[in-house]
């Protein structure tokens, strides 16, 4: 457990780094509007890697070998630990107005890279409170589901990014 921590840990150091590299390779008023970009999209980073690391573990485990309880509460303690991160990273908002604009899409146009986006956050419903980063992403999901697109960009109008620019991004990280 204490490794699988660390290791969150340093994947999130590395969304966040991403923006310092990006300041010290540009020059002038580009570098700044890129690094704020960039910070920004760290949340949605941070939220690609969770959804990547529960992909791989789910698969991982269905090898003929049964999984039993033990292998399923570690997947939720990882799924949990990744929008924990990805929270941390994300004060604008951005991978909750991803979500939210996911879950606002019909289902047959969504691509791989959104499927398991949505499967790292789960179905989405209407939480009795907001208390925690798990609780914040089904609110968003449920939002995009029942409020559609312009209720996801007016409830998370602090995220400049639109849908496309947060999956490109998002397929650049896992390109």
């Amino acid at each position: 457990m204490q490794l699988l921590r660390v290791s969150l840990a340093l994947a999130a150091l590395l969304v966040a780094a991403e923006a310092v590299l990006v300041v010290t390779t540009t020059t002038g008023t580009v570098a700044t509007g890129v690094a704020v970009g960039a910070a920004a999209l760290a949340g949605v980073g941070g939220l690609a890697l969770g959804a990547g690391l529960v992909g791989a573990v789910a698969r991982g485990g269905r090898r003929g070998r049964g999984r039993g309880r033990r292998a399923a509460d570690t997947d939720e303690l990882r799924r949990q630990l990744a929008l924990d991160v990805s929270a941390a990273a994300d004060p604008a908002g951005c991978a909750l107005k991803l979500v939210c604009l996911l879950e606002a899409q019909p289902e047959p146009q969504r691509d791989a890279e959104a499927g398991a986006l949505l499967d790292l956050v789960g179905e989405p419903r209407l939480p009795e409170r907001v208390q925690t980063p798990r609780q914040a992403y089904l609110y968003s999901a449920y939002l995009g589901s029942v409020g559609g697109a312009a209720a996801c960009q007016r409830q998370f109008a602090a995220c400049a990014f639109g849908l496309q620019d947060m999956m490109d991004y998002v397929r650049r990280l896992s390109a």
